[in-house]
């Protein structure tokens, strides 16, 4: 974890890239830089 960590440091890594959760029909933005668990427990709220 972080950008000290080995794998950043081996791979160049700066930092995190952005990701959007998009309703494809609407276009609308439903979330914002989810990842692992939040990103899981979002996709379960919707797919329910």
């Amino acid at each position: 974890m972080g950008e000290e960590a080995d794998a950043p440091v081996a791979y160049g890594v700066t930092g995190v890239p952005k990701n959007y959760l998009v309703d494809a029909p609407t276009g609308d933005i439903l979330a914002r830089d989810l990842r692992g668990h939040k990103l899981d427990e979002k996709l379960d709220e919707l797919f329910q």
